[in-house]
């Protein structure tokens, strides 16, 4: 995730816009990958689980 946001953010966004968020959707949550996907990022990172009825 962290690669598409930095490319969008050098290639893509204008003058004044926000910075981009990225969203995954998935159906398990991993905690390991969680942990090693999100170490080291500067940004707030939130994690969770969703059901879908």
């Amino acid at each position: 995730m962290n690669l598409y946001l930095n490319y969008y953010r050098k290639h893509e966004m204008s003058e004044g816009d926000n910075p981009p968020i990225g969203i995954i959707l998935c159906a398990d949550k991993n905690d390991a990958l969680v942990e090693y996907t999100t170490t080291g990022l500067s940004n707030e990172v939130f994690v969770s689980k969703y059901l879908v009825q």
